[in-house]
């Protein structure tokens, strides 16, 4: 009977153990994906539409933020800029939520093209974050770019007993 109990106690271990360290593999998933540009396996670690969403409205809001600096000086020309930028809204989301421009977006560097530089190897560009637990389906794991101390956070959701999103 002992060794059973210390079987059934392994085992429950065991499975603790991997249950918990869902999140840390999941984010290494997704860090690896985004360095290798792996656009399938990207696809079933994320939500796309979630990052495009996300990505959007605070873009939008940047450019906001900038025309109403503008307007001081030249209300005609804050317009303009504004509107073209609008314009190439899809195309910067796009990119920033793709598997090459995670970091870009995670990393706040909103402005610069993912596929025309190498990102940085340390901190948010490693895609290496702060994993913290909101619920037992639930973690949150929080990047922060130590160059300009941007926070982002991305949070993982269990979509079965050991597999997370």
């Amino acid at each position: 009977m002992t060794l059973l109990y210390r079987f059934l106690t392994i085992c429950l271990i065991v499975a603790f153990i991997s249950f918990s360290m869902g999140p840390w593999r999941a984010i290494h998933s997704i860090s690896q994906a985004a360095i290798a540009d792996d656009k399938e396996q990207w696809q079933q670690l994320v939500k796309p539409e979630a990052f495009e969403n996300y990505a959007d409205k605070l873009l939008t809001g940047l450019l906001k933020i900038k025309m109403t600096a503008d307007s001081q000086k030249d209300p005609a020309q804050a317009q303009r800029n504004y509107q073209e930028s609008m314009n190439a809204m899809p195309k910067t989301v796009h990119q920033l939520t793709s598997p090459k421009g995670f970091s870009y977006l995670l990393c706040g560097d909103l402005s610069s093209d993912p596929y025309a530089k190498p990102a940085g190897t340390t901190g948010c560009w490693a895609l290496d974050g702060k994993v913290t637990w909101e619920s037992p389906s639930q973690a949150k794991v929080t990047f922060i770019n130590p160059e300009t101390q941007w926070q982002s956070s991305v949070t993982l959701s269990r979509v079965g007993l050991f597999t997370w999103q």
